[in-house]
């Protein structure tokens, strides 16, 4: 929560907080290196990729019964 403080996009946040959990700012351009902020277009491509892991648990469980 502290992470993604400003921002109330669940897909940010799981983003911004695998980039900052891994310690991913120190493999990224000097400019977002020194200011220990993620790039914003590796958050953007990382939001796509995130999509794929929230599911609508209700709709799973009403199409496939376990």
């Amino acid at each position: 929560m502290r992470v993604n403080h400003p921002s109330k996009n669940w897909i940010y946040g799981m983003s911004k907080a695998i980039f900052h959990k891994y310690g991913l700012y120190e493999f990224q351009d000097d400019y977002f290196k020194r200011m220990q902020a993620p790039n914003p277009l590796f958050l953007k491509r990382m939001d796509e990729v995130m999509v794929n892991f929230v599911w609508n648990w209700d709709a799973f469980f009403k199409k496939f019964r376990i």
